[in-house]
């Protein structure tokens, strides 16, 4: 379906800024869930298992898969976000933390692979890079890449560095209601930049369909929103003013204060969230000088299970599975994935 004017007023998806609290959507770890932590790592340091070299079966948590499948439903089915406080960051290395949320993460979805090194988390942290997630700029509200993405607080800067997240279910019924004309560019969609992450010889720099920002598959809305990815596209494919316009009202929206919901991720706190329901962001922050007291987020993203995947547009299926946004370590090749 494309141009929907479907409202989402009364799904616990499409929630705004006022909302929501922290606690709101917080989930605490308790006593049950920190002796299955430690019991990983007596197995990994047993067999001397790293995040690189653990096995997809390894650490399959059975001891607390039921509050794992409420966490998931939280995600999928509800708000598309939830924040799990209490991971023993003061305990154990941040080596061993990546592998104790890679553990958790693999029980929900698919670990993904986020460059062409293999990696299965991402730090986050300020090295004066190039790439957003290697500096301090401020990131606009945006998706990134696979159906699920969290992130681990190990160390928080010294000043600033808050999250935000927005419900696109919640964006959706304000463009319905305030510039539904936006609506048909939005469906249609845009072409995408791969930002040198293609695979050499494969692709081309840019996407030869347009992913949409919104689409709906089933009932069910998903989104898209790379604003910078999409804004390089434009430089070969260049936009008509509604295209535009419509990109621009919904970055708007989506940074706004009445749906933009922003918070601390305290260290030992992991947000969770679905890449196809909820926008994030980020704020600029002022580091600490010391490498070893920077802020540092482990990113971890993952594809669903068979049993969890969401239908998608083809288009945006393709761009998220299909083509994908990293390289197999193992190939040096896009992997081929059937779904989200």
């Amino acid at each position: 379906m494309s141009n929907s004017l479907a409202r989402y007023t009364g799904h616990p998806g499409a929630w705004r800024a006022s909302d929501l609290t922290k606690e709101k959507i917080s989930f605490d770890l308790g006593p049950r869930h920190l002796k299955a932590f430690e019991k990983i790592m007596e197995e990994a340091r047993k067999r001397n298992l790293t995040l690189r070299t653990a096995s997809e079966s390894d650490f399959p948590l059975v001891e607390i898969h039921d509050d794992i499948r409420r966490i998931a439903d939280e995600v999928l089915h509800r708000r598309g976000v939830i924040i799990i406080r209490g991971w023993p960051v003061e305990t154990y290395t941040p080596e061993e933390m990546g592998l104790l949320f890679w553990a958790v993460g693999k029980q929900l979805g698919v670990p993904v692979e986020q460059s062409h090194h293999g990696d299965r988390l991402n730090q986050v942290i300020d090295r004066g890079g190039g790439r957003a997630y290697n500096s301090n700029i401020p990131l606009d509200m945006h998706s990134d890449f696979g159906a699920l993405v969290g992130l681990l607080a190990i160390r928080k800067a010294k000043l600033g560095g808050h999250s935000g997240i927005a419900s696109a279910l919640a964006i959706h019924d304000k463009i319905v209601e305030t510039h539904p004309e936006y609506l048909a560019p939005l469906y249609a969609g845009y072409y995408v930049h791969w930002q040198g992450e293609e695979a050499k010889g494969e692709r081309s720099l840019i996407t030869d369909y347009r992913v949409p920002v919104f689409s709906e598959v089933e009932g069910q809305l998903s989104v898209f929103m790379v604003k910078p990815f999409v804004e390089q596209a434009a430089r070969n494919k260049e936009m008509t003013h509604l295209q535009r316009d419509a990109l621009d009202y919904f970055q708007q929206v989506a940074d706004s204060d009445e749906f933009a919901y922003k918070f601390m991720l305290e260290p030992g706190e992991a947000s969770l969230m679905s890449n196809y329901t909820v926008l994030h962001s980020r704020s600029t922050f002022e580091d600490w000088p010391e490498v070893e007291r920077r802020r540092l987020l482990l990113r971890l993203w993952l594809k669903l299970h068979p049993g969890d995947r969401r239908p998608l547009h083809p288009d945006l299926q393709r761009l998220q599975t299909h083509d994908g946004f990293y390289v197999s370590a193992k190939n040096g090749e896009a992997p081929q994935a059937p779904a989200a």
